[in-house]
């Protein structure tokens, strides 16, 4: 089992856990799953023409094995569903579960030898499987928390059912992946509670809690120390290789806004100006900025999105005084960082510092 601690030197914050400004048009989502939220359309009596109006995708498209659709045909998708008469169970009433639904993610995941193994393909790959979130996976004392973060600013009754479309394969699969019942610690969803509640309690089987800051799948860490059914390495390095090449293709049509923060996130401690952004990127400093402008953001508007990301990070996971973040993050002085986190965060970096986390002595500076 991997066991995660804190390190003497302050390790780049986890590049999945930073907020990401989806491009529409990124062909991401698998047509596996166009198909399956057809098939289930149609069993509550909503035709495929219904679902598929304004979508831009035709039958031969949704059929074709291996294709890719946009998130923004993927969105339009669910909003055309969601403008039909529902069963309050038409997310809990699907098919049983099967690790295909996830692709190849599913079986690079089944492949593994522990849990504590497939979570890492998971939290690696995740976007092959086109899900409608960021998601983050993160360990919070003794616990997995598996985070879901609205990039696509979902309005609430669309949140609602994309939350219960994926939340509710969770238990299923780890299940499936461990040959037994594996109940999580507490569910957490960032929406009211539906009339259909009673339904969460029945899946999930742990406490629920609606109109949470942040939904969540709060899982007891000792149980990634659990054996899967079906281990074979050989097929998880087959598996985790068709994983990496579906995940790169998705990447190549990312926008060169998550390119940049990629970019900062992976020099934490001397990040570049933008002279030096772009000759990383191999592009003029002119034509980096011009791009950035074409997508709606400035090379300055990210460098402190980044900035306030491992900020935080560090105020929340180290001991390093705000004159060493400060150091870190390329400012001058640590007076002009605090400005600038409160800038960023309308909070002082010591409100934000967790108290165990703050020098026990009264040299400690925040």
């Amino acid at each position: 089992m991997i066991i995660f601690g804190q390190s003497a030197r302050p390790t780049p914050p986890n590049m999945m856990s930073l907020r990401r400004h989806p491009n529409l048009d990124l062909p991401a989502v698998p047509t596996r799953t166009v198909k399956a939220n057809l098939e289930a359309a149609r069993r509550v009596g909503i035709p495929p023409e219904v679902l598929l109006a304004d979508t831009g995708l035709r039958g031969d498209a949704v059929l074709a094995p291996g294709a890719r659709v946009s998130y923004r045909a993927m969105l339009q998708l669910q909003r055309n569903l969601i403008a039909q008469p529902l069963p309050d169970d038409f997310a809990f009433a699907s098919p049983p579960f099967s690790v295909s639904s996830y692709g190849m993610l599913g079986y690079a995941m089944m492949s593994c030898a522990t849990l504590n193994q497939a979570i890492q393909i998971a939290l690696k790959y995740y976007r092959t499987a086109g899900p409608l979130f960021d998601l983050t996976f993160d360990f919070e004392d003794d616990a997995l928390v598996i985070g879901a973060d609205n990039v696509f600013g979902l309005e609430d009754r669309l949140l609602t059912l994309v939350t219960e479309e994926i939340f509710t394969t969770f238990p299923q699969l780890l299940d499936l992946l461990v040959g037994d019942h594996v109940r999580p610690r507490e569910v957490d969803l960032n929406y009211p509670a539906p009339a259909h509640r009673h339904l969460y309690a029945a899946r999930f089987e742990c406490p629920v809690v609606f109109d949470a800051p942040r939904t969540r799948f709060v899982l007891d860490a000792a149980a990634l120390a659990l054996p899967l059914l079906h281990p074979d390495a050989d097929s998880a390095v087959m598996f985790e290789r068709s994983c990496r090449e579906m995940l790169a293709e998705i990447e190549r049509h990312e926008s060169l806004a998550n390119e940049l923060r990629h970019l900062l996130l992976s020099s934490p401690g001397k990040l570049p100006d933008a002279a030096g952004a772009a000759a990383k990127m191999r592009l003029g400093e002119r034509t980096l900025r011009r791009r950035l402008a074409d997508e709606g953001t400035t090379f300055q508007a990210i460098l402190d999105e980044v900035r306030c990301h491992i900020a935080t990070d560090y105020l929340v996971t180290t001991h390093l005084s705000t004159q060493e973040i400060a150091e870190l993050l390329g400012f001058s002085e640590a007076t002009n960082f605090r400005r600038a986190f409160m800038r960023w965060t309308q909070r002082s970096p010591t409100s934000y510092r967790k108290p165990s986390y703050r020098k026990p002595t009264s040299a400690s500076r925040g």
